[in-house]
């Protein structure tokens, strides 16, 4: 199994689904460093609360494993996702494509994911692709929306709320 240490992430290990095999839970962590389960989520989101000796087998469980956070379940604790989306009418389109690439610009040095959809102009589309990333993102944005007002507002009264200050980071 390889492991890798992407630069600037140290502490964080990742590795291919296909070099593990399956996804490792918190739980087979926490037994093999011999602590529960919120030490280890706590190792992972408040490592000052959490001494240096425990921080380190914790640490190198999870790394022996290639334990990756998993990022729904990190989603649901934070109140956010990370992520923000990006509507456009014509992906092909230079002009979107300049515009996606300034909001994905700006996303990235603010710690966030972009996801981007082009509708093909169809304003069905638009609102079902809108609908789509509603939940998966703290942010949408849509560039020249063709939807009527009231799918519009339809749309806004399914997409939840989220507090966007700061980065997803924090």
């Amino acid at each position: 199994m390889m492991l890798s240490v992407p630069a600037g992430r140290a502490g964080r290990w990742c590795a291919t689904r296909a070099a593990v095999g399956r996804t490792v839970s918190i739980r087979e962590v926490a037994a093999r460093a011999g602590v529960s389960p919120a030490t280890v989520s706590r190792v992972f989101t408040q490592a000052a609360t959490v001494s240096a000796a425990t921080r380190r087998r914790v640490e190198a469980a999870a790394k022996e494993l290639a334990y990756e956070p998993n990022p729904v379940a990190r989603s649901l604790a934070r109140g956010r996702t990370g992520n923000l989306g990006l509507v456009v009418p014509d992906i092909a389109n230079s002009f979107a494509s300049v515009i996606a690439k300034a909001v994905h610009r700006e996303a990235r040095a603010a710690g966030y994911a972009l996801f981007i959809a082009g509708s093909d102009r169809q304003p069905d589309e638009e609102y079902r692709l809108a609908r789509a990333m509603a939940a998966q993102v703290d942010g949408l944005l849509m560039m020249s929306p063709e939807i009527p007002d009231e799918l519009f507002g339809r749309l806004t009264a399914v997409t939840p709320s989220r507090p966007t200050t700061g980065s997803p980071r924090d």
